[in-house]
């Protein structure tokens, strides 16, 4: 099984993520392909002809500009004013099989990110950056499990 994986984040304009951001986004893609136990192996790149399963593989984050100005107002003022955006996540892949099938999928969801003085108090304490990561890495197995319910690989 082959991958290809590219990621951005959409406020005014799509932009791609730097490549730090970009490789921890793709590590956790392809820790659920590895824990899965679908595929044997797993390899970065473009699969040549009959090789196996490749998935080209899309997320982006977007947010809307109008968020912005709250937020800069919340910080202004330490954080006594709250403010809160929608965060949507976007999965789209693009799955081609040996025998030269093709299916797109495409996933969503979506986080509320609520900065307030008080919820600073709590959040060293509740992690909050790990509702994200799961979030994204459910989206990840409801790829799996989209694509085993079309029978694109054999479980």
């Amino acid at each position: 099984m082959t991958y290809e994986f590219s990621s951005a984040d959409h406020v005014w304009t799509e932009r791609e993520h730097p490549e730090e951001i970009r490789q921890i986004l793709e590590d956790r893609f392809v820790q659920v392909l590895r824990d899965s136990g679908y595929f044997t192996t797993i390899k970065k790149g473009a699969g040549s002809e009959g090789e196996g399963l490749h998935m080209k593989v899309r997320l982006t984050s977007t947010r809307s500009p109008s968020s912005i100005f709250p937020e800069i107002m919340t910080t202004i003022t330490l954080f006594a004013i709250p403010s809160w955006t929608r965060v949507y996540l976007g999965v789209k892949a693009n799955i081609a099989t040996p025998n030269g099938r093709e299916e797109a999928f495409q996933l969503t969801d979506s986080i509320t990110v609520v900065r307030w003085f008080p919820l600073i108090l709590i959040t060293p304490f509740r992690n909050d950056e790990n509702v994200a990561t799961k979030r994204l890495m459910n989206i990840y197995k409801n790829l799996l499990i989209q694509m085993r319910d079309k029978q694109l690989f054999n479980p």
